[in-house]
């Protein structure tokens, strides 16, 4: 018979040994696996490495875009402040050519006539009549006769004077009838002429005759003279040539 005492102590340590064995075995077995993963860690750190350093690189990124579109919006905006002062300038610039007489006009208006017969109208009389125009509002004004011909635009240096029966005008010379073209407010311009006293009362009394119509378009050409400033200059210019202080 067996003997139990012997056999109490034999079954607990056959299961250790089989533990032990199964351990083993599995150890032995796992170790190419560990190597391959051993080998693996230097590469994951790399990865881990270059993944950090990517994030940083798009946190990077980022911060530019954001500058850049900043960047952006600002370039629109200063885009846009200059389109409009490029379209205030063209605005002044052309307000300003016309006010000099450097562009044809039209616009509503006057055509008057001067009609002198015995020589009685003279350069007073007809400037006269002009700064009674300018007073009300002309913007715009020339002088010709019913020819049409080298019909002169009023400028800041025009002469208007007597030469004999005829007047002359930026060099030109106009026989009556005398022809003035003005755009202005219409209504204005003819109410001032034609005022107790005015333009057109001196003109009747000299004895000759004024005819006056309200347009609604008159065409003013520019001058067509050259005129280059040779004594006025911007203040302030002159002294920075001089070297002034």
């Amino acid at each position: 018979m067996l003997d139990m005492r012997k056999l109490k102590f034999q079954i607990p340590i056959a299961i250790v040994c089989l533990v032990l064995a199964f351990a083993l075995t599995w150890q032995i077995k796992g170790m190419p696996w560990i190597r391959a993963q051993e080998a693996n860690i230097p590469r994951m750190e790399a990865l881990l490495e270059e993944t950090v350093r990517l994030q940083e690189l798009n946190s990077r990124l980022v911060m530019e875009i954001g500058q850049l579109q900043d960047d952006n919006e600002r370039l629109l905006d200063e885009v846009a402040q200059n389109s409009i002062v490029s379209g205030v300038m063209a605005d002044l610039l052309e307000r300003t050519r016309i006010l000099a007489g450097l562009t044809d006009v039209e616009g509503e208006g006057l055509i008057i006539t001067l009609t002198d017969n015995w020589g009685l109208v003279h350069d007073e009389t007809i400037l006269t009549v002009i700064n009674e125009l300018r007073a009300s509002g002309a913007e715009a004004i020339s002088i010709g006769d019913v020819s049409g011909r080298n019909e002169q635009r009023l400028i800041a240096t025009s002469e208007i004077r007597c030469t004999g029966p005829t007047v002359t005008v930026n060099g030109f010379r106009f026989a009556t009838p005398f022809v003035i073209r003005a755009i202005g407010d219409a209504e204005m311009m003819n109410s001032s002429l034609r005022m107790r006293g005015g333009a057109a009362d001196i003109v009747e009394w000299l004895g000759a005759t004024i005819d006056i119509q309200m347009e609604e378009h008159v065409e003013i050409l520019a001058f067509s003279g050259e005129f280059i400033p040779q004594f006025a200059v911007p203040l302030g210019t002159a002294a920075a040539e001089r070297g002034d202080e």
